[in-house]
This record gives structure tokens, sequence and C-alpha cells, in this order.
């Protein structure tokens, strides 16, 4: 992910999106992140969280609000599969202000 890009976390335990981010480094494939989940996961990045894992968003709910998923799938737009972590995903203007207003803190 380059700088600059947005992304948002997804919670396989609640089934929710929650704290949408931005990413402030390079890509760094030697670092391996062991102080955030259970496992050892690389984390190859460095984000800015825009909000907390308190905050978060049903697929449900995000189907009432966002307008990409009028149309489309929620599995469709979010990519949530553990084999699918940091993919890219095409999320309109309109749907990121949504998750901003709903999930940034």
């Amino acid at each position: 992910m380059p700088i600059g890009a947005f992304g948002i976390l997804y919670c396989n335990e609640t089934g929710s999106l929650t704290v949408p981010f931005v990413v402030y480094s390079k890509v760094d494939p030697e670092h391996t992140e062991t102080g955030v989940w259970s496992k050892a996961w690389v984390l190859p990045f460095a984000i800015k969280p825009l909000g907390d894992p308190r905050r978060q968003l049903t697929r449900e709910r995000a189907r009432e609000i966002l307008p990409s998923l009028q149309d489309k799938s929620f599995k469709k737009l979010f990519l949530v599969q553990g084999q699918f972590a940091f993919q890219s995903t095409e999320v309109t203007d309109e749907d990121w202000a949504i998750l901003i207003q709903e999930l940034a803190t």
C-alpha cells in the first residue's frame, strides 16, 4: 500500500468494519509485528489509525448506509478473508465519507 493510501480494518470476531487508517510509511518486508494480534503478522508499513476498535460497523448497517452496497454484496466490495489482508478495493469517496463519519474518532 502506498503512503497516503486509506484502509479499514475488519474484525472477524464481530463481522464488522472498524478502524479506518492512513498508510504513512514505505513497505518494510523485513518487519514482523508481534504486539498487535495474537500471532505474529507481517505488517510491512506503518498506519495512522483514524478511530479505535470500540467503534464498529456491522455488515447489516453497512448495507443500509453505503451507496456501493446497494448493487453489490459486502463480500464483493470488501475482501475480508484472511488471504485477502490489505487487498485493494474500490470504495467511492461517498462511501469513505460515510465510513469516516461512522468510525473515526
